[in-house]
């Protein structure tokens, strides 16, 4: 027998193939079941790629927005600064301040004179509403003075046209009677007719 070492030497023989009978369903599945995890481990591998994109957009997006404020932080404080610094400047802001209220108070001002406007047009108006209603008040009443005076006119023509008739018939009576006898009741009738 050959010593322990020298049979750990030895190469090992393999097995004998033995052939594997494998039904076209299985083949089939296999294949199917293979296709299908490949396309699960693709979809999972660009799932992960775009994961990480979007990752790496968004830690840029953010360092952007960061560098930006940053930028504009920076901005305003030397803004201030040279406003604070700058008697000009200064001047400047005091006579935009003094601009400002000035344009205010004109605002007021024009706002208070047009109210002041709209309410003499108001008064205006109901002095002239006040105005017409009377004058037409008075010219009623001088129609009704006029028909008054129009209406004792007319009776008075109608008396004297009374009257005139019965001198007319009290003539005629007269001259129908030339012997001056008069009878008062005759004369009497003729005035009342």
């Amino acid at each position: 027998m050959l010593s322990p070492n020298v049979e750990d030497r030895r190469p090992m023989r393999k097995p004998p193939n033995k052939p594997v009978i494998v039904s076209m369903e299985t083949l089939v599945d296999n294949n199917a079941h293979t296709e299908l995890e490949l396309r699960r481990e693709e979809a999972r591998k660009l799932a992960k790629e775009k994961a990480e994109y979007l990752r790496e957009q968004e830690e840029r997006l953010a360092e952007e927005i960061l560098k930006q404020r940053a930028d504009q932080c920076r901005k305003e404080l030397e803004i201030q600064h040279i406003c604070e610094s700058s008697e000009e400047l200064a001047k400047l802001e005091n006579a935009i301040r003094i601009a400002y209220v000035n344009k205010e108070r004109a605002a007021q001002l024009q706002e208070a004179r047009l109210f002041q406007a709209m309410e003499e047009d108001r008064e205006y108006l109901t002095q002239y509403e006040m105005d017409r209603q009377l004058r037409a008040a008075e010219l009623e009443d001088q129609m009704r003075e006029a028909e008054k005076i129009q209406r004792s006119l007319e009776h008075k023509q109608v008396i004297h046209l009374q009257i005139e008739e019965k001198e007319v018939r009290l003539s005629k009576y007269i001259l129908l009677n030339p012997h001056g006898f008069y009878r008062s009741e005759i004369v009497t009738s003729i005035f009342l007719m």
